[in-house]
């Protein structure tokens, strides 16, 4: 049977116009929680699984529940100007779905480690920018009209529980 293959990217880059330090590594680590539940999923239906964050590297995502939990310990939340970056797609993995999990984000003039990975990783993506309150909501749905003007890019504003 058809096995799931997917790559699971968290963008932790936090506009300071729309969150504190605080609500930033908040929102991070609702992203985190949303991703194992993913994960765990995936994992139960014998899917394969990679996971990659702002300044990390990909990671293999299998095992149990402690296994998928580990590695989602490590995104921080870090400021839009931070020059990390998302890590590269490993081209033995490819084709494969790419969802992106990312916080909201206003339109700004510098580009986002968000944007340098979309052209530099040319194909389908799927973004989900999270958003909590009003002003993320209005800044995630700005965002997501400008992302899906990129060519393979569906993008949209969701709630992640905090």
């Amino acid at each position: 049977p058809p096995r799931s293959r997917f790559i699971l990217l968290i963008d932790t880059e936090a506009d300071a116009s729309l969150y504190s330090e605080s609500e930033g590594a908040a929102a991070v680590d609702a992203l985190c929680r949303a991703a194992l539940s993913l994960f765990l999923e995936n994992a139960a239906s014998g899917g394969e699984a990679l996971f990659g964050f702002t300044g990390g590297d990909i990671k293999s995502m299998t095992g149990g529940a402690a296994e998928l939990a580990t590695p989602l310990a490590y995104p921080a939340r870090c400021a839009l100007d931070s020059g990390q970056r998302l890590p590269d797609i490993p081209v033995l993995f490819a084709p494969c779905v790419i969802l992106v999990f990312a916080l909201s984000r206003g339109a700004g003039k510098r580009k986002s480690s968000l944007q340098n990975f979309i052209e530099k990783n040319r194909g389908a993506v799927r973004i989900l920018f999270s958003c909590d309150s009003e002003n993320q909501k209005n800044a995630a749905e700005g965002a997501a009209v400008l992302f899906n003007r990129l060519p393979g890019v569906s993008a949209s504003a969701t709630r992640f529980c905090l």
